[in-house]
C-alpha cells in the first residue's frame, strides 16, 4: 500500500472547506447558547452538514460578530482577520467569509440559517461576548517555551464515504506573540477516547494512528515553514463528547525538538 504524507495546512484547509443586551443561556448539558440578544454581537458556532451521493461531511466552525452603527464585522477563528459583512434586510452575504455557504438568513439575534443544494447549515450564538473562549491548551517546545493559552477557538470536520469515516479532524487556534497558530489533529478514523500513536502516515488498516501538527503565521516565524508535524509520539484522549474534547500528548517534531501539551476544548 502506498502511503502519502499528510499536510497540516491542507488538513486545516479541509476543515474550513468541509456583547450588548441578551443573556447567556448557560450550558444545557449539550451546548452553550444565548437567548434574547439585542444585536448580533457575540461568539458564534456554525454547523453544516452535506450529503452528496455516498459522501457525508460535517463542518463545525466558530467566529465572532460585532454589530455597531458602522456595520457588521466578522473575526475569523483561524486567521483572526476582521471582515466587513454585507448585512441588509435580515440577510448576510458570505458568512463566514470565503467558504461559499451562501446567504444567511438572520432568524433572530441568536440564530441564523442557510441552505444550498445538498447542504444544511445553521448558526447559533454561544456567548454575547465577542471573544474566543472555547477552552484552553498548553504547549512546551524549545522554540515556543512553555505557555498556557486561553484565547482559543475550535473548528472540526468529519467526512465519511459509504458510511466509513475517512477523515476526522480538530483544530484549536490561539495567539503566540501576536500571531495566530493552530494545533491540528487528524485521524483516518473516528477520534474517540483512547491512546493513539502519533505518525505522519496514519493507516486505518494497520491500527490507525493520528497526525498532530502546528501551522499558522506564528509557526512560519518560529520554524521558517508554514507547518511542522510531529514525527512520532503518543496522544491520549481523555474525554470526547458532542461538546468537549480533552487530552494530552508528547512527542518529537520533524526538526528533532521535543514537544508536549494538553488541551481542554469546547466543540462548536
Amino acid at each position: 500500500m502506498i502511503r502519502s504524507k499528510y499536510s497540516i495546512s491542507a488538513l486545516l484547509t479541509s476543515i474550513l472547506l468541509a456583547a450588548c443586551g441578551g443573556s447567556d443561556g448557560g450550558d444545557d448539558g449539550d451546548a452553550r447558547y444565548t437567548t434574547g440578544s439585542s444585536n448580533l454581537t457575540g461568539l458564534w458556532r456554525l454547523n453544516s452538514n452535506m450529503e452528496i451521493a455516498v459522501m457525508k461531511r460535517s463542518l463545525n466552525m466558530s467566529f465572532t460578530l460585532r454589530e455597531t452603527s458602522g456595520g457588521l464585522t466578522m473575526t475569523d477563528c483561524v486567521t483572526r482577520q476582521d471582515f466587513s459583512l454585507n448585512y441588509v434586510d435580515g440577510f448576510i452575504e458570505e458568512l463566514p467569509v470565503g467558504l461559499g455557504l451562501g446567504v444567511f438568513t438572520v432568524v433572530d439575534n441568536d440564530t441564523m440559517s442557510a441552505s444550498d443544494e445538498g447542504m444544511n447549515t445553521g448558526s447559533s450564538k454561544m456567548s454575547t461576548a465577542a471573544g474566543f473562549d472555547m477552552g484552553e491548551m498548553s504547549l512546551t517546545t524549545p522554540e515556543m517555551g512553555s505557555k498556557d493559552y486561553t484565547d482559543v477557538c475550535v473548528e472540526s470536520s468529519n467526512m465519511a464515504v459509504m458510511g466509513d469515516v475517512v477523515t476526522d479532524s480538530v483544530a484549536a487556534t490561539s495567539i503566540y506573540n501576536g500571531a495566530p497558530f493552530s494545533l491540528v489533529l487528524t485521524s483516518p478514523q473516528d477520534i474517540t477516547v483512547g491512546e493513539y500513536d502519533i505518525t505522519r502516515f496514519p493507516d486505518p488498516e494497520e491500527g490507525g494512528g493520528i497526525v498532530v501538527g502546528l501551522t499558522g503565521e506564528a509557526i512560519s516565524t518560529l520554524y521558517g515553514t508554514a507547518e511542522i508535524a510531529l514525527d512520532s509520539g503518543t496522544l491520549t484522549v481523555t474525554k470526547y463528547s458532542l461538546t468537549e474534547f480533552d487530552g494530552t500528548f508528547t512527542g518529537t517534531l520533524s526538526n528533532g525538538s521535543a514537544i508536549s501539551g494538553s488541551f481542554g476544548l469546547e466543540f462548536p
